[in-house]
């Protein structure tokens, strides 16, 4: 939490540093994701385990030119009027746009993954400009750097069962420099009015 202080029972939030909107992938699945991380990246296998709908593409970070108090109460409201999503990861792939290695979601998901991002447009909450194109993915491995030939054919290889899950939990997360993973500053769970 930013400068340690906590403001109407939300954590203090600095917009200064890139902060952005996820929707959090359960544990049975993001263990698996984890596993998968391990294993192709060790370095970053410890990140959140989560979907960008804010702050990765279509939509950037929330722009720092608000206040913390609007932005949380206008995420809350949001949340409480949405839907979660039931969906599943589709194959692994490199995506040039996010120079990442990702995993891809199902198309019914996606569009209503879209529809979740045009909520958040309409709130109110204000985001910086993004170049890239909404596409919604989970990140496994964030260097474009080689592969082994080993990691290559397992990578060619990778799937997650096709097991479907619930994202129902939006949470705000920040970057904040020298740290070793982002930092948790909000989460609410989607469909609680």
């Amino acid at each position: 939490m930013c400068n340690g202080r906590r403001t109407g029972g939300f954590a203090a939030l600095a917009f200064e540093h890139p902060t952005y909107i996820s929707l959090d992938v359960p544990e049975a699945t993001a263990r698996i994701v984890r596993e998968m991380r391990r294993d192709f990246d060790p370095d970053h296998a410890h990140l959140p385990v989560e979907i960008a709908i804010a702050g990765s593409s279509g939509l950037g970070c929330i722009d720092g030119e608000q206040s913390q108090e609007d932005v949380l109460s206008r995420l809350d409201r949001l949340a409480a009027s949405a839907f979660s999503v039931t969906c599943r990861f589709n194959e692994a792939q490199w995506s040039p746009q996010l120079r990442a290695y990702v995993l891809t979601i199902d198309r019914d998901a996606s569009a209503r993954l879209s529809a979740l991002q045009e909520m958040l447009i309409r709130s109110g909450i204000r985001f910086r400009p993004i170049a890239a194109d909404f596409q919604p993915h989970c990140t496994i491995r964030w260097t474009p750097r080689w592969m082994t030939m080993d990691q290559a054919r397992r990578w060619e290889l990778l799937r997650i069962p096709g097991r479907e899950f619930e994202l129902d939990t939006m949470s705000i997360y920040r970057l904040v420099p020298g740290a070793l993973a982002p930092e948790l500053v909000h989460r609410v769970q989607i469909g609680t009015s």
